[in-house]
């Protein structure tokens, strides 16, 4: 049996348990305050210039370059909750099949269907890659029109998704200057489209 099968029907078995889950237990938590509703982020909006494929390949590189560590089945699951394709519509896991015998990769198909809310998922740390790498990336790829997301949505995406080197939450203020205009000094000159 290919990897690519064997994928599919798993998948297919733990789509139809998570929708049995979600129909009992999940219930979003009501935001008492302005803050709380912060938590969840709108998505990054991929173009139709850039597919899901391309962003997971990206970063699907720099996970094989050691460059940030986790798991690829943890950064599938953190890149399908914080993006969906151009229409608005959050993309699906059949990406993942897709993505998985493109890269001939298997992950833990349990581990990506949990309930993806913040404390479902574990962050993606920075390993052999300075701070402001991964920011310039969704900088470059928004002003290249391939993503769409206001820039303050884009700091608290990288806030809550990613960790430094170190294990330390990225820093505000580090990531307005990245994702300033007038401050090019602020990114990475190592990121090349």
């Amino acid at each position: 049996m290919s990897i690519g099968n064997h994928n599919k029907r798993k998948l297919e078995f733990l789509i139809g348990r998570k929708k049995e889950i979600e129909k009992e237990y999940f219930v979003m938590p009501a935001a008492d305050s302005e803050r709380e509703l912060q938590k969840f982020n709108d998505p990054i909006i991929l173009t139709n210039k850039f597919s899901f494929q391309e962003l997971a390949g990206i970063f699907l590189e720099l996970l094989n370059k050691n460059k940030i560590k986790t798991t690829s089945g943890n950064l599938l699951q953190v890149l399908l909750f914080i993006s969906s394709d151009a229409s608005g519509k959050v993309l699906t896991e059949a990406d993942l099949i897709e993505i998985c015998d493109n890269y001939q990769i298997t992950i833990d198909f349990n581990q990506i269907l949990r309930l993806s809310f913040s404390e479902g998922k574990t962050p993606i740390y920075f390993s052999n890659i300075s701070i402001n790498y991964v920011p310039t990336i969704f900088y470059e790829l928004k002003e290249k029109g391939k993503i769409q997301c206001s820039d303050q949505n884009l700091i608290r995406i990288l806030i809550d998704n990613f960790r430094d080197n170190k294990g330390n939450v990225l820093k505000e203020n580090t990531l307005k200057d990245i994702f300033n205009k007038s401050k090019p000094n602020a990114r990475s000159k190592k990121v090349q489209f």
